[in-house]
């Protein structure tokens, strides 16, 4: 919920055209990481590119929306440590 609102407002306030999650985070990915090298986002740029990953946007949408899907503690720990360079680095493009 925290990255899907985060990725929006930042679309909102840059007036840029709303799109589907995945879209959203990986535009906001390449704006402030231009170079695609920054280690610091390394879990994120893998969660876009792989579908099954734990740090994929598919991933993190099921666990939220899907009754079935049952994440274990660990792995929201881990999404939310590794997400949150991504997260503080959202600030600079509002």
């Amino acid at each position: 919920v925290v990255i899907e609102l985060a990725v929006t407002d930042v679309y909102v306030r840059n007036g840029w055209a709303p799109e589907k999650l995945r879209g959203m985070v990986l535009k906001c990915l390449n704006q402030i990481d231009r170079t695609g090298k920054d280690p610091k986002f390394q879990s994120v740029r893998t969660g876009l590119a792989d579908g099954t990953s734990v740090f994929s946007v598919a991933t993190i949408h099921a666990y939220l929306h899907n009754p079935d899907f049952h994440p274990a503690a660990t792995e929201i720990r881990s999404i939310a440590a590794n997400y949150s360079a991504f997260l503080a680095a959202l600030d600079t493009l509002v």
